[in-house]
C-alpha cells in the first residue's frame, strides 16, 4: 500500500477509506467502510466511481469494480442502512 494516508469520505454514519497502491503511480487499492465503530472491506482492489445515494431514507453505495487489467467489470450496490453493509445488487454484464 502507498505510504500516503487513505482518501476519506464521510456520509451520515458511514466513513469510507480508500487506500492506494504504490507511491509514484497511484493505482486502486482496497476500500474499507467504518460503520458504527466496525470496519468492513468492500469487494476488489481496482474500484472506482464510488457514489453514495439514498432511497426512501436508506443510504446506499454504488461502485464499479475493475479486474486490474483483465477486462472484467462489476457494478456493485450496497445497502448501508443496517448494522453491516448488505450487497443488494451485482452486475457483471459491463465486462469487456
Amino acid at each position: 500500500l502507498s505510504s500516503s494516508p487513505p482518501n476519506m469520505f464521510t456520509v451520515g454514519h458511514v466513513t469510507m477509506l480508500r487506500f492506494e497502491v504504490g507511491d509514484k503511480r497511484k493505482r486502486g487499492g482496497p476500500v474499507v467502510l467504518a460503520i458504527n465503530g466496525k470496519l468492513f472491506r468492500l469487494e476488489g482492489w481496482c474500484a472506482d466511481g464510488h457514489l453514495f445515494f439514498s432511497v426512501i431514507d436508506r443510504l446506499h453505495l454504488a461502485y464499479t469494480l475493475r479486474c486490474c487489467g483483465c477486462g472484467e467489470r462489476i457494478l456493485y450496490v450496497y445497502d448501508l442502512s443496517c448494522e453491516t453493509p448488505k450487497q443488494v445488487y451485482a452486475n457483471d454484464k459491463l465486462s469487456d
